[in-house]
């Protein structure tokens, strides 16, 4: 008898367990994209178009690396690299080895690379932003202080 209800225990458990995993995995393997993608490069960046090519995989949503990989800060790639070195990277690939980037070309149009770069772009172009606003309240804070 114990060992019937243990079966028992053992099938409920397992029965309960799956269903769950099963929405988990279906919520974080999401395929269609979320509506408040607007830039062709987000939906491209974030691997909705494909995704072996997402870039997300590797630098994270925001560009700022991941701890899952070993994929680098990209947000101002454009402006140290320079835009055609970065077009290079995504067509052919950066490094050697286990950690190296690899190339898209055969997989993404001229068209959705330059996509995908005007996306990065927009990130610099938001930090310069948030940079200029954090300089402007702390020479604000600089004359208030002087004036005390």
């Amino acid at each position: 008898m114990k060992k019937l209800q243990s079966k028992h225990k053992k099938l409920l458990a397992l029965l309960l367990f799956l269903p769950g995993t099963i929405l988990f995995l279906t919520f974080i393997s999401q395929t269609t994209a979320p509506e408040d993608i607007k830039h062709p490069g987000q939906y491209i960046y974030l691997g909705y178009k494909d995704p072996d090519v997402g870039c997300a995989r590797c630098h994270g949503k925001t560009g700022r690396g991941s701890w899952l990989s070993d994929g680098p800060d990209i947000r101002d790639s454009i402006r140290k690299e320079g835009r055609d070195r970065v077009r290079e990277y995504i067509l052919h690939g950066k490094g050697e080895g286990d950690d190296a980037m690899p190339g898209f070309a055969d997989k993404l149009t001229e068209e959705e690379v330059e996509q995908v770069l005007e996306y990065i772009t927009y990130w610099e172009k938001i930090d310069s932003l948030v940079q200029a606003r954090e300089s402007a309240n702390g020479m604000q804070e600089d004359q208030n202080a002087q004036r005390r």
